[in-house]
């Protein structure tokens, strides 16, 4: 798939033995502003606010669910980054998670796991992928609109009983068609 100093990166589905990799793949999101999203005239739109001050933000750990497809990508025997999918009611594949190493964000593992779920989306004859992201991602925002998802939704209040630091970010919808 992509080479970095030789070592080739691999991508495998995940087996049961990998679990106690899928968490050291969870390096902390680079939070350098916020996407400040609009809906006019039947459209969806976004713009980015970004502040002087760059912050980090740690995700939850993630918990494996039974009736997901998971992928990991390694290289030299080391996980690189995830991805879980699943069949969602609207028949579109739902990416429950994506993460990639820090070190490796940029290098094309992300895009290689997003072609991966488009692949097993069209095998399942899903009509795209959907996912949801916060608004104070600036970087995955941008890697989402690269990678073909456009917004279909903003969610105001779909954080707001988590508590620090979810309180006070909206939740942002993201579709790719496969059509």
């Amino acid at each position: 798939m992509g080479e970095r100093g030789g070592a080739t990166m691999i991508i495998q589905l995940y087996r049961q033995q990998d679990e106690a990799f899928i968490n050291r793949t969870k390096d902390p999101i680079c939070i350098i502003g916020r996407i400040r999203v609009r809906f006019e005239n039947g459209q969806w739109s976004w713009d980015e606010v970004l502040d002087d001050k760059i912050t980090y933000k740690q995700q939850a750990p993630f918990s494996v669910d039974p009736d997901s497809t998971i992928w990991i990508a390694w290289m030299d025997g080391k996980p690189l980054g995830h991805l879980a999918v699943r069949a969602d009611w609207n028949r579109y594949a739902w990416i429950d998670e994506i993460d990639v190493l820090a070190a490796y964000r940029g290098q094309g593992v992300g895009s290689a796991l997003i072609a991966e779920a488009k692949d097993w989306a069209k095998d399942h004859q899903l009509a795209g992928l959907g996912l949801e992201s916060q608004d104070t991602n600036v970087l995955a925002a941008r890697f989402y609109q690269r990678s073909g998802f456009r917004i279909g939704g903003l969610n105001t209040a779909f954080y707001r009983h988590l508590g620090k630091p979810y309180q006070d970010e909206y939740a942002v919808f993201w579709y790719a068609d496969l059509s």
